[in-house]
C-alpha cells in the first residue's frame, strides 16, 4: 500500500477571489498592480509571450479599478472626448503600437493620463524597449514606462 504524501503548498489569489492565483512567475506584476495608484509614471508595460497570463490579469485588474479597455482608436477618442479620469488597459499593445495612426492616438491618451493623473497599463509580447515603435515621440514615452515580466 502506497502512503499518501501531504504537501504543504500556499498559494495566494489576487484580492481573495479565486480568480486569479499568484504564483512566482507573475507576483510582481500582480503586486505593482494593486498599487497602481502609487504609481510615479503613468503607467506599466506588463510583457511576457503568449499564454503566460498577462490578459486574465490584466482584466481582473481592469475590472476592479473600472478600467476602460482600449482596442482601438475610436476607444481613445471616446475617451478623451469625455474627459474620463478612470485608468486604461490597452491588450495586444504591440499592434496598436506599430500601426501609426494609433500610434499618434495614444500619444494623445498618454499626455491625457499624464495630465490628470489616471493610469494605464499595456499588454505586450516584449518590453517597449524592444518593440518597433512607429511614432518617436509615443516611443520614448513607452520606453521611460517600468516594464514587468510574466513569465507564465
Amino acid at each position: 500500500m502506497q502512503r499518501q504524501l501531504f504537501l504543504n503548498l500556499s498559494f495566494n489569489e489576487a484580492g481573495g477571489t479565486g480568480e486569479f492565483i499568484v504564483g512566482d512567475p507573475n507576483r510582481t506584476a500582480v503586486d505593482k498592480l494593486q498599487r497602481y495608484m502609487e504609481w510615479a509614471e503613468p503607467g506599466v508595460v506588463i510583457f511576457g509571450p503568449h499564454g503566460a497570463g498577462k490578459s486574465p490579469l490584466a482584466h481582473l485588474w481592469a475590472t476592479r479599478t473600472e478600467a476602460m479597455e482600449i482596442k482601438d482608436i475610436q476607444d481613445v477618442t471616446d475617451y478623451l472626448s469625455a474627459d474620463c479620469l478612470q485608468p486604461v488597459i490597452i491588450d495586444n499593445a504591440d499592434v496598436f503600437v506599430t500601426d501609426y495612426a494609433r500610434a499618434e492616438s495614444l500619444f494623445y491618451l498618454y499626455q491625457r493620463l499624464v495630465a490628470t493623473g489616471a493610469k494605464m497599463g499595456l499588454l505586450a509580447s516584449a518590453p517597449a524597449q524592444q518593440g518597433a515603435l512607429d511614432l518617436p515621440d509615443i516611443a520614448s514615452r513607452l520606453r521611460a514606462l517600468p516594464p514587468i515580466e510574466v513569465s507564465g
